[in-house]
């Protein structure tokens, strides 16, 4: 393998090339990026912390009882569950999407 890593567009780019001309195996290659995802953020960037679930929880649980409902719009609850930062990596858009695809477009 050969390997060549360059910046793009604010982002770094790896480029990889099997020196003996074969093909890549592509779903190899997905499986072993969401191994490296998984790991990396599992350890190291843990997004939902013990704390912060409760947080989140607790938040949602008291607008469903200020509204005096049983579920929140999908929007809505991107604006509980998101800091304002992370609204910016996240956009609703985005998070609606996401939700669409994990409920079988059903969302």
């Amino acid at each position: 393998w050969e390997a060549r890593i360059e910046g793009r567009g604010g982002f770094a780019v790896a480029f990889l090339r099997r020196v003996d001309g074969g093909s890549i195996d592509v779903e190899e290659m997905e499986a072993h990026v969401q191994q490296a995802l998984t790991a990396w953020f599992d350890s190291t960037e843990v997004f939902l912390t013990p704390q912060r679930e409760q947080q989140v929880v607790a938040a949602l649980s008291r607008r469903q009882q200020d509204l005096g409902v049983s579920s929140l719009p999908l929007a809505e609850v991107h604006g509980l569950v998101f800091t304002p930062e992370e609204q910016q990596e996240i956009s609703l858009a985005d998070f609606l999407a996401d939700a669409e695809a994990s409920a079988g477009g059903r969302a």
